[in-house]
């Protein structure tokens, strides 16, 4: 059986993964992750396989990508101040916000 090769929005759905466990202080289900999402588990697996993309998210991941960082974070700024994420109950949400780096140096 050949593998597909992974995708680059499969890449970066690892990515954030990993990094909301770190800042969440767990692993996190796909369940969770489709919840922090606001879609189905079964489109977030879709996702995570390849089998599936959500077009809006690619598009967005493109036009993030042809700005600076700086407007990148405070975009990103202004999508968390307006709350429009939601938070799973249970999650450790008071942890102060520390970049990946910060967070991995901490655990080990």
């Amino acid at each position: 059986m050949r593998h597909k090769k992974e995708t680059k929005l499969q890449k970066i759905l690892k990515q954030i993964q990993l990094r909301a466990q770190v800042r969440y202080g767990k692993d996190l289900t796909q369940d969770e992750m489709a919840s922090l999402a606001g879609v189905t588990a079964r489109s977030f697996g879709d996702w995570m396989r390849g089998v599936t993309a959500p077009g809006g998210m690619t598009a967005v991941f493109e036009l993030l990508s042809k700005l600076s960082e700086a407007d990148v974070q405070e975009i990103l700024q202004e999508w968390k101040k307006d709350d429009v994420q939601q938070e799973l109950p249970g999650l450790n949400q008071n942890r102060s916000i520390r970049t990946f780096d910060e967070e991995q140096r901490e655990r080990n």
